[in-house]
């Protein structure tokens, strides 16, 4: 039975956030660039959650996907005010370590360029896109979590990368079928950005 669960209850509040604090932390340390005070804006949507006595009231199954939209906009305020990274910006800017010998430099200056074109096609995407496309292929969560996380739908989640991957195709499939040979030495190298250019070449 799906229950509703009232958050005035301070026996099902104390239980909601014993369980799922652990969670929300990790989501936050993990997608934005917080400088430590993830336990800080966890904290500030538990207590304007308590602050609403009454007015909330969450299906029991809904409570997590509930707990981690809420945790993702105030992560995202924060991060605004205070001029810092969310997961989009941060994916963006960290790129995947390649294990290329120093003195190999026409390999390293390849994967350099193809890193270069690979976050200029993302940055292109429109903004809810990309969104989904940094969680899912960045972040690596699944449809069902980048669902609870933005409030979308699987279905929309899918509809989204399906997007993102025609669109990203159409800008880089004749500059990426040049790299197919050095990225099938990926597996010798390291993965990164060159299993994100199989996905978008097959």
């Amino acid at each position: 039975m799906n229950r509703i669960l009232s958050m005035d209850n301070l026996e099902v509040f104390k239980s909601v956030y014993l369980e799922h604090y652990p969670l929300l932390i990790a989501y936050v340390r993990k997608n934005f660039d917080t400088e430590g005070h993830e336990e800080d804006i966890v904290h500030e949507v538990f207590l304007n959650i308590w602050k609403k006595q009454g007015r909330i009231s969450v299906k029991e199954s809904s409570v997590r996907a509930y707990l981690l939209r809420a945790v993702r906009n105030k992560s995202l305020d924060w991060c605004a005010k205070h001029g810092r990274k969310s997961s989009v910006t941060m994916a963006l800017e960290t790129t995947a370590e390649i294990s290329v010998a120093p003195s190999d430099d026409s390999r390293y200056l390849e994967n350099k360029e193809l890193e270069q074109e690979i976050r200029d096609a993302v940055e292109a995407l429109p903004p809810r896109c990309k969104e989904v496309f940094v969680l899912s292929r960045y972040s690596d969560m699944s449809h069902k979590e980048i669902s609870e996380v933005t409030g979308l739908t699987p279905k929309t989640v899918e509809n989204y990368m399906a997007r993102a991957y025609k669109k990203m195709r159409q800008s880089l499939k004749n500059y990426l079928v040049s790299f197919v040979p050095y990225l099938l030495m990926a597996g010798t190298f390291g993965m990164g950005w060159a299993e994100i250019s199989f996905s978008i070449i097959f």
